[in-house]
């Protein structure tokens, strides 16, 4: 099986690849466990693509933003299409989940409709789930449901963190200079000896998605010429400051996953009015749309699937 580059090519990842090679054969349920910033979901379409073709359905659930009330709807909703479709549904930080929500899960497992199962009564859709917490501890502390989690963690999936495997850094960092030029920023010649160096010594406590930001501002801030340290500097220096206060951090090209996921979950709750949403995050309706155009340059588009849109305030 075929992992995506942005995983990496290490021996552990190419260990990975090999057990996610057999998850993908299986309809067994299949628990992706690691370190926030792992893109947990890229391994999770990587099985799909591999287990039920790359036409199939792939539903995403982001369990962080759903509340209960919403969260039947797209649970049901998403097995329904799956199961139909011969395709996957993935449940992201199934950790966040709260009990009410656990329970619906374990409901809707135990009573999917015998049309939405084969032999044995097992789904026709994959069911595959993530979680950047361990879930026994949880367990064991009354957080997360005991069946629940005997019903999810059937076949694990470990992903190493970045820092447990440094050779994958250079191929990765390369990985996302060229997709950030590809995303209209400007083309760079590489990295510097230096650049590298200060990459592969870089602890990365948010694993992939930390890495590709910080590269995606060192190609904006290099102007075109060869990455250097100063530009990894400068912008591991910026990702920490958005992190202190994420919403009013000057440098936008190259958001992190907080801001990302902040405004995503501000857009669902009050259903993509923007007005809502920029005054629960405390800043100006101009500001938001700044930042979702920004989004919509790396090809992002957040308010795809919002109901409603309203025009921002004149800045002047």
């Amino acid at each position: 099986m075929k992992l995506p580059l942005v995983i990496g090519l290490s021996a552990q990842m190419r260990g990975l690849s090999e057990r996610a090679a057999i998850a993908a054969r299986s309809r067994l349920p299949i628990l992706l466990t690691s370190e926030p910033g792992s893109d947990a979901e890229e391994i999770a379409r990587a099985i799909h693509v591999d287990s039920c073709g790359v036409e199939a359905p792939f539903e995403r659930i982001g369990c962080s933003s759903m509340t209960s009330s919403t969260f039947e709807d797209a649970l049901t909703g998403a097995f329904l299409r799956s199961s139909k479709n011969r395709g996957t549904v993935f449940l992201a930080d199934i950790d966040t989940l709260a009990p009410p929500a656990q329970q619906l899960l374990e409901q809707l497992m135990d009573n999917l409709p015998a049309a939405m199962n084969g032999a044995g009564g097992v789904p026709h859709c994959k069911i595959i789930t993530s979680s950047a917490r361990q879930l026994a501890p949880m367990v064991a502390e009354g957080s997360f449901s005991r069946t629940l989690f005997q019903r999810i963690n059937i076949f694990t999936i470990e992903i190493p963190p970045l820092r447990s495997r440094p050779d994958d850094i250079p191929p990765l960092a390369e990985a996302f200079r060229v997709a950030a030029t590809q995303r209209g920023l400007p083309a760079t010649t590489g990295f510097s000896a230096d650049a590298m160096d200060t990459l592969t010594s870089h602890t990365w406590p948010g694993n992939t998605q930390e890495l590709r930001s910080v590269v995606s501002t060192a190609v904006f801030s290099s102007r075109g010429r060869e990455i250097g340290a100063a530009d990894i500097e400068s912008a591991m220096w910026r990702a920490d400051a958005e992190k202190d206060n994420p919403m009013r951090a000057n440098d936008a090209v190259a958001l992190p996953a907080v801001i990302q996921r902040a405004i995503t979950d501000a857009l669902r709750r009050h259903e993509g009015n923007v007005t809502a949403a920029a005054r629960e995050l405390d800043i100006s309706k101009v500001t938001l749309y700044r930042r979702l155009d920004e989004y919509k340059t790396m090809g992002i588009d957040l308010l795809a699937d919002s109901r409603q849109l309203d025009p921002p305030d004149d800045p002047g």
